[in-house]
Formats: structure tokens, sequence, C-alpha cells
């Protein structure tokens, strides 16, 4: 359980690693795309056993520099029978929030964004990815803004 904790925080962190300011391609309807990748470190874990859920928070640093660029929530609820994990996320960034859904299995996770404030209210076609680096996770974020 504590290897998919691990994957789940990271791609919380690489989100949180996004704050694009609002852009003229934004407002005249042309879309860009952005790739982000961090580095994330889980900071606080909490475990329900008896719903057999967990929730984290994660400090996110861009895998480039290692500056920290933002936090995320994650609210999980794992399938013990097929050995995945769903989780509701949240990304406080610099230019607002993001709000996601994010599967993990054993060794990785994929995700979509469901939704942003302020500069992220645009964002679409956003993709989550997280692998293992080392104790934290390689988190790469996509989106179209």
């Amino acid at each position: 359980m504590y290897k998919i904790s691990k994957v789940v925080g990271a791609a919380v962190l690489a989100a949180s690693a996004v704050a694009i300011p609002a852009s003229s391609a934004m407002a005249s309807g042309a879309t860009t795309s952005h790739t982000i990748k961090v580095i994330a470190h889980i900071t606080a874990n909490m475990q329900w056993p008896q719903e057999a859920s967990f929730a984290f928070t994660t400090v996110d640093r861009d895998a480039a520099t290692g500056v920290k660029v933002g936090l995320g929530m994650l609210d999980c609820a794992p399938n013990l029978s097929t050995h995945k994990v769903s989780c509701d996320v949240t990304f406080a960034l610099r230019g607002g929030l993001l709000r996601g859904k994010l599967n993990f299995s054993p060794v990785a996770g994929t995700g979509t964004i469901t939704g942003g404030t302020r500069d992220f209210q645009h964002v679409t076609g956003g993709t989550i990815t997280a692998v293992p680096a080392g104790h934290d996770e390689l988190v790469t974020f996509t989106y179209h803004s």
C-alpha cells in the first residue's frame, strides 16, 4: 500500500509545479500544449482502515531545478480485487487550483484533469503520469490551454 501511496503523491506534486499565467493564446481561443516534469514527495499520510481509504499531502519540486513549485492533496480508495487505487486530487499552484482523477497500479499512475480555477480554468486535455524515482515519484503533467 505504501508504494501505491507514493506513486499517487508524486502525481500530485507534478501538477502543483505548474504555474502558468493566462496568456494571449487563452484569450484568442488558440490552444498551447504544456509539459511539466516534477519530483513529488509525500509529506503526510492518513489511513482509515475501516473504510480501506487513505489521504496524503505532497510537496512538488521542479525536476530540473529542484525549486518548490506547489502542494497537493490526494483522497484515495483502493480496489482490493484489482490492486489499483483511484484518487480525487487537488493541486495548489501559484496560478490557481487544478482538480483531477488519478488511477494507480502498483508500479505507475495515469490520470486526467477535471477542472481548474483562475489561470487553469481553460485547461483541456490534461494527463498525468507518475513513475517511481527512488523514494519519490517522477511526474509528467501535460495539458492544453
